[in-house]
């Protein structure tokens, strides 16, 4: 585990700095996985992630359509990103995010700041099988990375400073416990006890 215990502006604002990291396997063939502090570019790779999501299930919803309607759910997801819907906070961003595989893809998207060719499935196993350690890095990044995304909102919620910071902390508390449903999802399918281990 890294020694520092919160991010500060410059872990925010992507320099390098202690990451939480969560360690797989015995050693000599451990892997350490770094969970990365939220940038810009873990924002921006986080939207691509869900529009990447958005997009895999237009095209699986739409496999046996005629090709008409076909080309009108392409035109329609078209015009969906044009409005700026998988944009944080827009409509399509929050759909996407409120899903497991939302859960899952945030996690991957602050992975990759440190491991590039991290893959889903690999966030998939570390919630699966090192649940405890993916919600205490979590706790420790995703507040500061939430708080960051507030500061992007359309529109400011609200324009009293005590008020936005308990908005704030709500909205935090309500994504953790998204991350937290996600993970004893994944700790129920896995169970030695169910019938899908």
């Amino acid at each position: 585990m890294s020694h520092s215990s919160e991010a500060d502006v410059s872990d925010i604002l992507g320099a390098s700095g202690d990451c939480p990291s969560i360690v797989v396997g015995e050693s000599p063939n451990e892997k350490t996985w770094l969970v990365g502090w939220p940038t810009q570019k873990a924002k921006t790779r986080l939207n691509n992630l869900f529009i990447g999501m958005a997009e895999q299930n237009v095209n699986e919803s739409s496999a046996g359509l005629s090709p008409q309607r076909r080309a009108q759910a392409d035109k329609d997801f078209s015009e969906s990103m044009r409005r700026g819907d998988y944009k944080t906070w827009g409509a399509g961003w929050l759909a996407e995010y409120q899903t497991p595989r939302g859960q899952v893809m945030f996690l991957l998207s602050l992975l990759q700041e440190k491991h590039p060719t991290a893959s889903e499935a690999d966030a998939i196993a570390l919630f699966r099988d090192k649940g405890g350690e993916v919600t205490r890095a979590l706790l420790r990044v995703a507040p500061p990375f939430f708080s960051l995304m507030i500061d992007d909102m359309p529109q400011a919620p609200m324009a009293d400073p005590e008020k936005l910071k308990a908005f704030k902390l709500t909205i935090v508390a309500d994504m953790m416990e998204q991350i937290q449903a996600t993970l004893s999802r994944f700790q129920l399918q896995h169970s030695p006890l169910s019938p899908t281990a």
